[in-house]
């Protein structure tokens, strides 16, 4: 039989021997349990039958690989066009950097330092930095990143990946979904009506989270017990994670970690901790009740020790910071810039450390 791609040579197919077939798709194992008949051409290296699509998908011949790349430029033109449509600089309206609150700024300013790009012009993905030090936990740098993109303080790159939009189903008419943590991002800020780049919006946060650090003390509590939170939930999954245990994460626990901040430094809530997970896991393994209802007795024992603490006027002398939990980047920017310094906040309440400086 011709060959059907360079039959003017008169070049011709030949059988190939089994375990060549099977050599030739192994890159397909759900084909190797099939039989086909595998021929190849002496010439152009043309398979035919390599699989049902009669070679076009899978022949790695010089003709099959440029019909493959022409259908692949096709699909990426139109999926480019797809992305500009829903996400083209034009579509986007600057947000006033002078109205965002102290939490914007902070978690504007930490994700900056953290994540932009070697020459500033945009907002590498969160999955393609080796190192993420953002915040405490990968899921607190995604709630970072939520947050922002939701403000509006930054808008999806449409350069970014092809694979980073999910293209499967998508229908004209249809929002275009895309993964927020392989996507890049820009920058969507602007004052007194001049957009403004990642280096002077950096010089510029820094200057606006001070103003709102000395006039807004409400706000500074309020972001004080986010972060503080954030690292207190970590240091929890820790004492869970070295006893073999997972621990997760719910509205009462959070509730009762920061009830304790409130009142209590963030050492003394790391022994409150380590105390309260001690008798969980004694419960586990010295009786009877389950592991669902062991874990409910933590944020009880956290609140019950709070209490005695503040009733009894504890001198609680509390942990220092684990060595293998390292400070993220938020907390570092928040406390050691614009608090005076991590130790102090780390044994100081937020209620002690507002009162001190007023």
């Amino acid at each position: 039989m011709d060959c059907l791609i360079c039959s003017g040579e008169e070049s011709l197919y030949f059988p190939i021997k089994r375990d060549q077939a099977f050599k030739a798709i192994s890159e397909f194992p759900s084909y190797a349990n099939h039989t086909y008949e595998f021929s190849v051409c002496c010439y152009c290296g043309h398979h035919e039958g390599l699989s049902p699509h009669k070679g076009t998908v899978y022949c790695q011949c010089s003709h099959c690989e440029s019909v493959r790349e022409e259908v692949r430029q096709v699909e990426l033109s139109t999926n480019l066009g797809i992305i500009n449509h829903h996400y083209g600089l034009d579509k986007n309206e600057a947000f006033n950097i002078d109205n965002a609150s102290l939490k914007d700024l902070m978690f504007l300013y930490a994700y900056l330092r953290s994540c932009s790009s070697d020459d500033l012009s945009f907002i590498l993905p969160i999955d393609d930095i080796k190192e993420l030090n953002l915040a405490p936990t990968y899921d607190d740098g995604l709630d970072i990143l939520r947050h922002l993109f939701l403000k509006k303080l930054i808008v999806v790159d449409p350069k970014s990946k092809e694979s980073s939009f999910v293209f499967e189903d998508y229908k004209e008419g249809e929002n275009l979904h895309f993964y927020m943590n392989k996507v890049s991002y820009l920058l969507n800020i602007e004052s007194e009506g001049v957009h403004l780049s990642i280096p002077e919006s950096i010089k510029l946060l820094e200057k606006l989270i001070e103003e709102k650090v000395e006039q807004d003390l409400d706000a500074v509590q309020s972001l004080w017990l986010d972060i503080a939170s954030m690292e207190s939930y970590q240091y929890l999954d820790k004492l869970f994670t070295d006893r073999n245990f997972s621990c997760e994460k719910s509205e009462k626990i959070n509730h009762a970690i920061r009830t304790c901040l409130e009142d209590i430094p963030q050492s003394g809530l790391y022994y409150f901790m380590f105390l309260s997970v001690k008798n969980c896991s004694d419960l586990i393994m010295r009786t009877p009740m389950g592991r669902r209802n062991a874990f409910q007795t933590v944020p009880k024992k956290l609140l019950n020790y709070r209490d005695r603490a503040l009733g009894e006027k504890w001198d609680i002398k509390g942990y220092s910071r684990p060595y293998d939990l390292p400070q993220s980047v938020l907390s570092s920017i928040f406390f050691d810039r614009f608090m005076g310094g991590t130790s102090k906040a780390f044994t100081t309440s937020v209620c002690d450390f507002l009162i001190q400086e007023d």
